[in-house]
């Protein structure tokens, strides 16, 4: 399989424009194939490459340099810093061209929400809870699953918050 996806990686970066959405999705399989064999030193560093790149050629498209932080995000635990510098960095690029990636924005802030709640921040997690509700106001109906799900989340980060609160200690 890895060699199928670094062959479609190369195809792809001689043939698509950079940034092209089927380079991404090399990249990315790429990235998750190193995690699943316990390879996660060498999907960083691909990783870290591919972003170093985009950076290097933000012309070819910002846009990328989100997906990529997002996907590097995942191979950090959240004892890690760079995982939310990683979080940060996307959420403040896909905030300038808010209006292309609402549902790519609403993920990154999922998976900043998370970060926060798994490491007992419920106050810092319940805040990107709300704002991920916002944006899921626009483009999913109120009876929508996603919606229910992220309201269960801040209902339950609420409710952390309140037991962890001096006044209950």
């Amino acid at each position: 399989a890895e060699e199928n996806y670094r062959k479609a990686f190369e195809m792809s970066k001689q043939h698509l424009t950079a940034g092209d959405a089927c380079q991404m999705d090399c990249i990315k399989a790429l990235v998750d194939l190193y995690k699943k064999r316990g390879k996660n030193d060498e999907a960083v560093e691909f990783c870290k490459r591919q972003l170093s790149w985009y950076k290097e050629h933000p012309d070819s498209n910002h846009m990328c340099i989100a997906h990529l932080s997002m996907k590097m995000s995942e191979l950090y635990d959240d004892r890690n810093d760079a995982k939310i510098l990683l979080l940060k960095q996307a959420l403040e690029i896909l905030e300038k061209d808010f209006h292309l990636e609402y549902a790519t924005t609403a993920d990154c802030l999922m998976m900043i929400t998370q970060y926060y709640y798994r490491r007992n921040d419920y106050e810092t997690a319940r805040k990107y809870c709300i704002r991920i509700l916002e944006i899921q106001h626009t483009i999913y109906p109120n009876d929508h699953p996603i919606m229910k799900t992220t309201q269960l989340l801040l209902d339950l980060s609420k409710c952390q918050n309140r037991q962890r609160s001096p006044e209950n200690s």
